[in-house]
């Protein structure tokens, strides 16, 4: 079985789609890093989508564990997929803020590190 693929595809403005930013690239631990990279590269920027690229015969379970993971730090996203699945609930979401406070926390001192310099940054918008 072959992993996801997840995009975050940026939100339309008059100058165009502002990029598309692979955002999976594993299952576990390794999304910590992928997530602190999404907001080096987006942040301050509008909310955006998230784009799930995967075959009808993955695991439903397993798309929805990489999906929930990923859009919890995105607001009021948009979820697209290639095969239908439950919608997640404002109530499972949390702000980036709040996510990059736990990320802070990580055991891993590098990814701590960069989540409370992201931290800094976004309290100063």
């Amino acid at each position: 079985m072959t992993e996801p693929q997840v995009y975050a595809l940026k939100r339309f403005d008059n100058r165009g789609p502002r990029g598309l930013l692979p955002l999976w690239s594993e299952l576990g631990p390794g999304i910590r890093r992928e997530v602190l990279e999404a907001f080096r590269e987006v942040l301050g920027s509008d909310t955006f989508r998230l784009v799930v690229l995967g075959s009808r015969d993955e695991s439903r379970g397993v798309r929805l564990a990489a999906i929930s993971t990923l859009a919890k730090f995105f607001g009021d996203s948009e979820l697209i997929e290639t095969t239908p699945s439950a919608s997640l609930s404002k109530a499972d979401r949390v702000t980036a803020e709040e996510l990059l406070k736990e990320l802070s926390r990580d055991s891993d001192e590098d990814v701590s590190s960069e989540a409370r310099q992201l931290l800094e940054e976004l309290q100063k918008g």
